[in-house]
């Protein structure tokens, strides 16, 4: 169902999660009778007449909403008549139990909360908001040290000058602890493209991010390995940091034969 225009205005940010799989767990006397899965939705609507139904006259036909951004899970009340009510974790039958938030104001949720609507009985546990873990992405066994100086200068202060080239490859994303270039924008994913070479070829990888990886403008197809020679503007997402790759001529000539997908 659509958000009214005021409240997808004050979640401009509401998208599919990523690395998430956030679930509603609906309760009814105390047991659970309902499983809804937000997984690929920017949002759900609770209400008398909601994605979720729940038949209860102290519930307004469009009462509270769940919406999703990348990365968390949150709460809107749709200004309704009698409250929405955020608790721990007791999925009891009791009505209004825990803390009304306010009218128009997402509040993020977390693993076990609770959601009631008004005076009904019918809880609603939210689950998996947490990111799950993921590994950090391991540069391809194919890859070598490479024999040209490649150098990634550029970066939010314009200052980053890092020379790979004692390196087979870096990771470049949004999360510090898994990538080796920390590209702090919201528009960047947590491991969002590589930089990878073969002797005296260097390739730029898109890593399956949600915003695209360019090259010169152009945005890369995931999982393509697309050559770099000399210098290549890199903007990743868009986040307006500039990045310049920068390969040199190869120091010595060689190559090794690998099967894998280039552009």
């Amino acid at each position: 169902m659509k958000l009214p225009d005021w409240a997808a205005a004050a979640c401009p940010w509401a998208k599919p999660p990523e690395n998430r799989e956030p679930a509603v767990h609906i309760f009814v006397g105390g047991k659970q009778t309902k499983v809804v899965e937000l997984r690929g939705l920017t949002h759900l609507v609770l209400g008398r007449q909601g994605d979720i139904v729940i038949e209860d006259p102290s519930a307004s036909r469009q009462h509270a909403a769940i919406v999703n951004s990348a990365g968390s899970t949150w709460l809107l009340d749709l200004k309704s008549a009698q409250g929405t009510f955020l608790g721990d974790e007791r999925v009891a039958p009791v009505p209004r139990l825990g803390t009304e938030v306010p009218p128009g104001k997402p509040v993020a949720l977390t693993d076990g909360q609770t959601i009631r609507l008004g005076a009904s009985a019918t809880v609603f546990q939210i689950r998996g908001v947490a990111e799950a873990e993921a590994e950090k992405w391991a540069i391809p066994a194919w890859c070598t040290l490479p024999t040209s100086a490649v150098t990634l200068l550029g970066g939010p202060k314009g200052n980053l000058r890092r020379d790979i080239s004692s390196v087979r490859g870096v990771v470049i994303g949004r999360s510090e602890e898994r990538s080796d270039v920390a590209v702090p924008d919201g528009s960047v994913s947590r491991q969002h493209a590589a930089i990878v070479s073969d002797e005296d070829t260097t390739y730029v990888v898109d890593l399956g991010s949600a915003h695209g990886t360019y090259v010169d403008g152009t945005r890369l197809a995931e999982g393509v390995y697309t050559k770099v020679s000399g210098e290549a503007k890199l903007a990743f997402g868009t986040a307006p940091y500039s990045y310049t790759l920068r390969v040199s001529a190869p120091r010595a000539a060689g190559g090794n034969a690998a099967k894998r997908q280039k552009a």
